[in-house]
């Protein structure tokens, strides 16, 4: 209410302080060629931001290795997103025709250039995969999040009748569980507004919501009903997230104020990792309810921070100096390709073939 009284309170002040002495004062039949031109100004600027005939102040060599990392992605479908029917989901073919069936939001995504990887290094030990993902929705049933067209319970739905077909041998649930929960670890971003469907009043949920217990509850019944149905069934924690992995907060604020732009520039030894255990303690209340449904219903809880971290800190650049994500949460491309090992035991049954993918240390993207 407050927000809308301000908002009321600006409208009114540019109407009869700006607005009527333009329109009916002194200045009626003057104003009109300043404000045109103004307008024309502001059209040709954006004509020449857009074709890039204007560049930003932090452009240039020195800051090509971040432009390159924020714009960063590997998915070759659009993630169903604004869809609410017909959805679809993409496949990588081995030369076994059962199937490990992805289901998640664009977290889930991140991790397509490694099931990639390890299926074409072992087309004949690997099975297939198959990805239902939908971005900025989290996989549970009968919740939506705010916005429109967004159809995450519908989604759901499919992606849990996909996991019934005869030809899918594991089912992987994976998301930024925290993100729709609790927000995002390091910053003022509330949780996305997430209601249930059953509730008219679309009030928002909460961890502990009874309406979000229940879709606790029935997600606990699905997974119970798939092992029981003799499938492989995993959870996939959140990676670990921080504003410092962003790769714009690595440029030295030194280098954003220069009144001359750098030619060169190196990251402060400061933002070259960051420690595990405050994310860690953010995420606990999510992770804890998703651990105990996990030891419900037979599911197994994977921790990405197993092969992404080390047991006290997570790198946020290669040891060339290369970022390892394109944004806060999300994993580049090269680097779930290189140390997302922990899918591996998914798509691999035999222990041998998983050991010989052995993951080496992030370089940077090949070239």
């Amino acid at each position: 209410m407050a927000a809308l009284g301000v908002a009321v309170a600006l409208a009114c002040a540019t109407y009869y302080l700006l607005e009527c002495p333009i329109r009916f004062g002194a200045l009626a039949g003057k104003a009109a060629p300043p404000l045109l031109a103004g307008l024309a100004a502001v059209a040709a600027l954006g004509a020449a931001l857009h074709r890039e005939w204007i560049t930003a102040r932090l452009s240039g060599p020195a800051f090509l290795a971040i432009d390159e990392a924020t714009q960063d992605w590997k998915y070759p479908g659009q993630s169903n997103f604004r869809r609410q029917t017909q959805f679809l989901s993409w496949e990588v073919h081995s030369h076994r025709p059962q199937k490990v069936l992805f289901i998640g939001d664009s977290h889930m995504e991140q991790y397509w250039s490694r099931v990639e990887y390890v299926i074409e290094a072992q087309p004949d030990a690997a099975l297939s995969a198959e990805f239902a993902t939908y971005s900025g929705c989290p996989p549970l049933p009968g919740v939506n999040v705010q916005g429109w067209g967004i159809s995450c319970d519908r989604f759901f739905e499919y992606a849990l009748a996909r996991a019934w077909s005869r030809d899918v041998e594991a089912v992987v649930f994976g998301a930024y569980w925290e993100g729709y929960l609790l927000g995002k670890f390091g910053t003022e971003h509330a949780p996305r507004h997430l209601y249930s469907v059953d509730d008219p009043l679309r009030t928002n949920l909460q961890l502990d919501s009874p309406d979000m217990q229940i879709a606790f509850d029935e997600f606990a019944r699905q997974l119970s009903r798939l092992v029981a149905s003799g499938r492989r069934v995993f959870i996939v924690l959140s990676n670990q997230t921080s504003p410092r992995f962003d790769p714009l907060t690595m440029i030295p604020a030194r280098v954003r104020l220069a009144l001359r732009v750098a030619p060169q520039f190196a990251i402060d030894p400061s933002s070259r990792s960051v420690a595990v255990q405050p994310y860690a303690s953010f995420a606990l209340p999510v992770v804890r309810k998703l651990r105990a449904i996990a030891a419900a219903t037979g599911a197994e809880i994977v921790d990405p921070s197993d092969t992404l971290c080390n047991p006290l800190t997570c790198a946020t650049i290669s040891t060339d100096g290369t970022p390892l994500y394109s944004d806060s949460n999300h994993l580049r491309p090269f680097f779930a390709r290189e140390r997302a090992a922990f899918l591996d035991p998914m798509l691999l049954l035999d222990a041998g073939s998983a050991a010989r993918l052995t993951s080496h240390p992030a370089e940077g993207p090949a070239q």
